[in-house]
């Protein structure tokens, strides 16, 4: 899908709408498969984050003075 050029600007400029519907069909089938078994957004997104302290490795770097 993302891989198609066309051989003429023209044909490009005329049929870029033509197959619209059906690549946003192929997408969604895309996206579909890739997050199954996910769970759904608010539950993601609403998770608690690890919390950053002195034990942890993400911790944030020793200021550098002036």
């Amino acid at each position: 899908m993302l891989a198609h050029v066309p051989k003429e600007k023209v044909e490009d400029a005329y049929n870029r709408a033509a197959f619209i519907p059906r690549l946003r069909e192929l997408a969604a089938i895309w996206s579909d498969m890739l997050s199954e078994g996910l769970p759904g957004p608010r539950i993601l997104i609403e998770r608690p984050t690890k919390p950053v302290g002195w034990h942890s490795r993400w911790r944030l770097p020793t200021p550098v003075g002036a």
